[in-house]
């Protein structure tokens, strides 16, 4: 071994020869001298430098070959240099280049060790800026953000004047305060996350914006998730801000002299900028996948609108993303949900042209059909339809389009179309279930609303047999079986399958409906009091108000059938004050007052049809009421005739003796006076008891006195002798019924 080569053999000016030369080439080459050097000036003050050196010549290396053990020994000599020299001229250098070995090591613990003793022991603002900025950021790398919060906030306070570094401590500050579980002292820090600062766009700021607002979507804390959100950067904008800072810092490095301080931090900057520009180039575009968060924020909080147009934007913008499918229907959705039939339209046949979208089409189809039938769209329905069936890919799907087509005849009562179309389907697809399933019922109901009970009742009863409980229109058909029945006049059977159904489905919204029908089957064969029992059920199982006053209005009349005529009544009042906005209040009230018309009570009667006639006369909704007020008119007037042609009568043989005995006794007479004007509009009831009533007739004719031609004597009468007086009391009895009947309806003029 030469001299040259060992620089052992070397002497101490020939060293520092061979060290300049070996600087020039690199402190890699220069590092047997170094070794040689410090070994040398073991006690000396210039050994500081030497250790320094070696320290540095292997993180140099470390640099380049990525050798961890390079890099240990390059903490080994940081390590000595700091226990010899602990006030050396380079400590400040060397705690920075051992705290940045330790991140390389991944020894985030002692790296911000000594970053912090740096940041409060250097009296160098670029080490005390550089050591906080590092050690902040492995406070966040280490995930102890919620650590950090102090050092963030006092070097929050310290960036009045300096953008980028209050840029830089908000995003730290929001890291830590999400990582502590705080999100809401987040908000006065978010106003800075605007503008070109680096902090903005650093890949883990932003992915921790993105696990965070993915975190907060989970706790369904969804107005803070879709704020964080809001800040993302995307990937396109990471890397043209990134391209941009390179090529800055590139620059910058080249006016830097190698050996000052500068020249570390910007050296070190350009590097984080070159590793961070080739970290997001290496990932997959994420800018679909944040605004997808966002737009499942907007649906989740039902801000339809904003979902709507979200989903509609994705699926414009990224046609070749694996969900597009799945943002095109989520679109469509919301649009139905909006009611925006034009929208929701559109993007139905935007889902239909596209002949790989598979997974929503059921969906698809059927929507927009309905959306065609409820717009009256014939054509369009039937086109969309019948190139389905042209080859139905499922027959669920067509038993649906069916259900949508049959019930767009139905809303035009084209009931023969129904049965045509149906069978039609039933006849090209036999026992292609549930298909075949909905064209029998179908072909069922058409019959029935045709009013051929006898087909009806066949298809429906074989429907029956042929499905369970199970079939979707199972309960309507048994309903419907019965409703044939009734229309065969088949009345037991019909019965029979009535109460059927309400034993099967207590709780059907048919059942109102049902107990009608029954009470209408018992009540024809005079079972009122169980016809009564079935009629008030009604009101327990339907809304509906015709069946509701249907049901109320025939538990009066069995009622009243039942000489219960006052309960009758009650249950009418009791409808009137429940159903007041929107029953018929108008028949009931004429009911309610024909009811005490029958009973003779005409001043309650007239009376509840005046108050009727004063409520109800000024709402136009209530078209019954001028049934109400004829009705009125045309009884009072009769009854007002009536009383008083009866009490002329009445007076008239009460005060003409004569008058009365011809009319009592004379039947010619007495049709002659009931069929003239004057007695046409006599009172039925008294009409009956003066012309046919014999008992009574007994009552109001005098008894006359028979003379016996051959004596002259007078002829004892059989049994007692009607006197004018008894006659005058009979009479005047009647007068004095006749006069109350008149005065009980004088105030309804």
């Amino acid at each position: 071994m030469s001299a040259q080569s060992d620089p052992s053999q070397l002497t101490d000016p020939q060293l520092y020869e061979q060290l300049k030369v070996k600087m020039d080439e690199s402190l890699v080459a220069a590092r047997p001298i170094l070794l040689e050097l410090s070994k040398r000036l073991a006690d000396e003050p210039e050994r500081e430098s030497y250790i320094f050196l070696l320290g540095l010549s292997y993180q140099d290396e470390y640099a380049s070959s990525s050798d961890t053990g390079k890099l240990k020994q390059a903490v080994e000599y940081y390590n000595r240099y700091l226990k010899e020299f602990p006030s050396g001229i380079r400590a400040d250098f060397v705690r920075f280049n051992l705290a940045g070995a330790y991140t390389d090591l991944n020894d985030l613990a002692s790296a911000i060790k000594y970053y912090e003793i740096t940041y409060k022991r250097s009296n160098k603002a670029v080490f005390r800026s550089e050591s906080r900025n590092r050690m902040a950021d492995l406070y966040i790398r280490s995930n102890r953000a919620a650590d950090g919060i102090p050092l963030f906030l006092e070097v929050f306070s310290a960036a009045v004047l300096d953008a980028d570094l209050r840029a830089q401590s908000a995003s730290w500050l929001i890291q830590g305060y999400l990582a502590a579980g705080q999100p809401k002292e987040i908000v006065p820090y978010l106003r800075y996350l605007t503008g070109r600062y680096e902090a903005i766009y650093d890949p883990a700021f932003n992915v921790t914006l993105l696990k965070a607002g993915d975190n907060l979507f989970e706790q369904e804390n969804y107005d803070q998730a879709v704020l964080l959100y809001s800040f993302v950067k995307g990937r396109g904008e990471i890397i043209d801000f990134y391209e941009a800072r390179v090529e800055s810092l590139q620059q910058k490095v080249r006016y830097v002299s190698p050996d000052s301080d500068q020249f570390m931090v910007v050296d070190g900057q350009l590097k984080a900028a070159e590793a961070r520009l080739a970290a997001v180039k290496e990932i997959r575009e994420y800018n679909v996948d944040m605004k997808w968060r966002i737009a499942r924020v907007y649906k989740q909080t039902q801000r339809t609108w904003e979902s709507l147009w979200a989903f509609v934007h994705l699926y414009e913008d990224f046609p070749d993303y694996e969900h597009v499918e799945s943002f095109l229907f989520t679109a469509y959705s919301e649009a139905k949900d909006l009611g925006d039939d034009v929208m929701s339209e559109k993007l139905a046949t935007d889902y239909l042209a596209e002949k790989d979208f598979l997974k929503f089409r059921a969906q698809v189809i059927t929507g927009l059909a309905q959306h065609y039938a409820k717009q009256r769209r014939y054509d369009e329905l039937m086109a969309l339809v019948n190139a389905y069936m042209a080859s139905p890919e499922n027959f669920t799907v067509a038993a649906q389009l069916v259900n949508i087509v049959c019930s767009y005849y139905m809303v035009d009562a084209q009931y023969q179309e129904v049965r045509v179309y149906a069978e039609g389907l039933r006849e090209r697809f036999p026992r292609r279930e549930p298909l075949y399933e909905a064209t029998r019922y179908w072909s069922g109901l058409s019959y029935l609303l045709l009013a051929d009970y006898v087909q009806a009742s066949e298809t429906l009863g074989a429907f029956i047999q042929d499905y369970t409980q199970r079939s979707v229109f199972y309960e309507d058909v048994y309903y419907r079986y019965a409703v044939a029945l009734f229309g065969e006049q088949k009345m037991s059977d019909a019965e029979a399958q009535f109460l059927s159904f309400v034993d099967a489905y207590p709780s059907s919204g048919l059942r109102g409906e049902a107990e009608l029908y029954i009470g209408d089957l018992m009540r024809s064969r005079g079972a009122l009091e169980e016809a009564s029992t079935h009629y008030r059920k009604v009101p327990d199982f339907t809304d509906n108000p015709s069946f509701l006053a249907k049901g109320v209005f025939a538990l009066a009349e069995v009622l009243e059938e039942l000489d219960r005529p006052q309960e009758g009544v009650d249950v009418l009042q009791a409808y009137v004050e429940t159903h007041g906005e929107d029953g018929q209040i108008s028949e009931a009230y004429y009911r309610i007052g024909m009811v005490f018309d029958r009973l003779g009570r005409l001043d309650e009667r007239f009376r509840i049809h005046s108050l009727a006639i004063r409520e109800l006369i000024g709402d136009v909704s209530r078209y019954s009421v001028d049934e109400l007020i004829l009705s009125y008119v045309e009884h009072y007037g009769r009854y007002s005739t009536t009383f008083a042609d009866s009490l002329a009568l009445l007076n008239r043989l009460t005060e003409d003796a004569a008058f009365r005995k011809e009319f009592l006794t004379d039947r010619a007479y007495q049709y002659q006076y009931m069929q003239s004007a004057e007695g046409i509009h006599v009172d039925k009831e008294l009409a009956y008891l003066l012309v046919r009533d014999r008992s009574f007739r007994h009552k109001i004719i005098e008894t006359e006195i028979q003379v016996d031609p051959e004596t002259g004597l007078e002829i004892p009468p059989k049994g007692e002798p009607v006197t004018e007086d008894m006659v005058m009391e009979e009479l005047e009895k009647l007068v004095d019924f006749y006069r109350e009947k008149q005065a009980s309806i004088a105030d309804y003029n």
